[in-house]
């Protein structure tokens, strides 16, 4: 994913999508994560984040001054736009009746991808021949490369919360979108 396809898509993302999606951006963290993010997990200018994934043995604690620079917004930034008038302990939140859901009742992981696959059709992000659709999960590699870009390589390994750089390697294929550079040095 591309910040010019991101964009594109949040452009056309209900208000509670544009909050998960500037979530992943500026945290790095993965659908699940974000799905459960509480308002109580960012305290002391800090947010608290045990992974799901590995059953939250990786725990971060985030600086919420965080600033990603390509995106012109923090971590604190974007946690004080999660708030709304809409009574919730969970930073992305329904915001009217749906099904059984009311409003301030956490969205699943599933409905952010679902909301996501929709925003994405609305903005038109269509994929190059013989590749798949942009998926909400490509909003972390696009931070990891962001942030690799801005603060270096370790520091986006470590808001990646990898234990190897080999790991975090793995977030910067563009899907055959970048040239990769050859010459003599």
């Amino acid at each position: 994913m591309t910040l010019e396809n991101f964009l594109l898509i949040r452009e056309k993302a209900v208000p509670w999508l544009k909050n998960a999606m500037d979530l992943a951006l500026v945290t790095g963290q993965r659908r699940d994560d974000i799905a459960n993010m509480l308002f109580s997990d960012a305290r002391d200018g800090f947010l608290y984040v045990a992974q799901r994934k590995g059953g939250g043995r990786t725990k971060l604690k985030i600086d919420t001054n965080v600033h990603l620079t390509a995106f012109g917004m923090s971590i604190d930034d974007v946690i004080k736009q999660c708030r709304d008038n809409i009574l919730s302990k969970y930073m992305v939140h329904h915001v009217r009746h749906r099904g059984i859901n009311k409003p301030g009742d956490p969205t699943s992981p599933q409905g952010i991808s679902d909301a996501f696959r929709a925003a994405r059709g609305f903005a038109n992000v269509l994929p190059g021949e013989g590749k798949t659709p942009v998926t909400f999960h490509e909003i972390r590699s696009l931070a990891e490369r962001l942030y690799k870009e801005q603060y270096g390589a370790d520091f986006a390994q470590a808001i990646m919360g990898h234990k190897e750089a080999k790991t975090t390697a793995i977030y910067d294929d563009l899907r055959g979108t970048a040239y990769q550079e050859v010459s003599v040095k």
